[in-house]
């Protein structure tokens, strides 16, 4: 069953059109294996991304892509790594450009940090943010009478 999971992501553009980095995403994870809820193995999983964000307000940038990891060996909830590939759309004072895009987020609970690229743009954009529900799932906790 896929996971879907709004988020909300702030950093900064690094390079010829850098400046303050603001946007939000939506994302859906589909699990690779079947868990259980009690269950403290580490889950994995790829699904669809679309984020829209803006650099100052002169650029707004919308990417859609994929996305795929998993979370590290006993960390359930916890810790995970995810990579993204796509490409994105970028549009500002009369240019519309089309590049690809990958990037790379390290999670921790719901908050993260990610290095993302645009391999046709001159920058790149480092920040963090915070998944409402985390990419691979709330921990399971369970209660044994």
């Amino acid at each position: 069953m896929p996971c879907p999971s709004p988020s909300s992501q702030h950093g900064y553009s690094i390079g010829e059109r850098g400046g303050f980095e603001w946007g939000i995403e939506g994302f859906a994870t589909h699990y690779l294996e079947a868990h259980r809820e009690c269950d403290s193995s580490a889950r994995r999983g790829i699904g669809p991304l679309l984020r829209l964000s803006a650099v100052k307000v002169s650029r707004l940038e919308v990417t859609l892509g994929g996305h795929g990891g998993g979370e590290l060996s006993k960390t359930r909830g916890f810790f995970a790594i995810d990579g993204e590939v796509g490409g994105s759309l970028f549009l500002g004072k009369g240019q519309t450009r089309v590049a690809p895009h990958t990037g790379i987020t390290l999670e921790s609970i719901m908050f993260n940090v990610y290095f993302r690229q645009e391999w046709l743009e001159p920058s790149y954009s480092v920040g963090g943010g915070a998944r409402w529900v985390p990419t691979f799932g709330l921990p399971g906790f369970c209660v044994i009478d």
